[in-house]
Parts: C-alpha cells; structure tokens; sequence
C-alpha cells in the first residue's frame, strides 16, 4: 500500500513539472523574439538594425557591438 501513495505522488510530481516546464517554455517565447546565441556586427545588414538591437538589449552591451563604449553599435556597417 505504502508503494502505490509512493508512486502516485511521484508521478504527480513528474506530470506537474512536465506541464509547468511546457508553460514556461510557451511563455518564453511570447516574451522574446528569437535570438540565440552570441550576435556580433556581421550578423545585421545595416548599422540601424543592430543599433536597434544594441538598444533592446537588458542591460549592457553583453554582445560587444559598441566597442568604443560611445552608445553606437557597429559604427562601421552602412
């Protein structure tokens, strides 16, 4: 008997986590646009696109497109 309450909260708590987990993920990408991964100048065509993605960044500059530290990402992209 005592198995069966073992195994029947077990896997509550697995199907829970499972369906949490797809929630967030959901959630995540509604948040965001995707972007994954490192960007570096090369990846944008024109220097108002990364600036605009310079801009919508958190905090920092934690992809290194300012390198001079002076607000203007990939100054030297057309």
């Amino acid at each position: 008997m005592k198995t069966i309450m073992l195994l029947i909260i077990v896997a509550g708590f697995f199907l829970a986590g499972c369906t949490s987990s797809k929630n967030k993920g959901d959630s995540f990408s509604e948040e965001r646009p995707a972007s994954t991964g490192d960007k570096d100048c090369s990846d944008f065509a024109t220097h108002r696109e990364a600036q605009e993605f310079f801009e919508s960044a958190d905090s920092g500059d934690p992809h290194g497109l300012d390198r001079d530290d002076d607000g203007i990402a990939c100054e030297t992209l057309p």
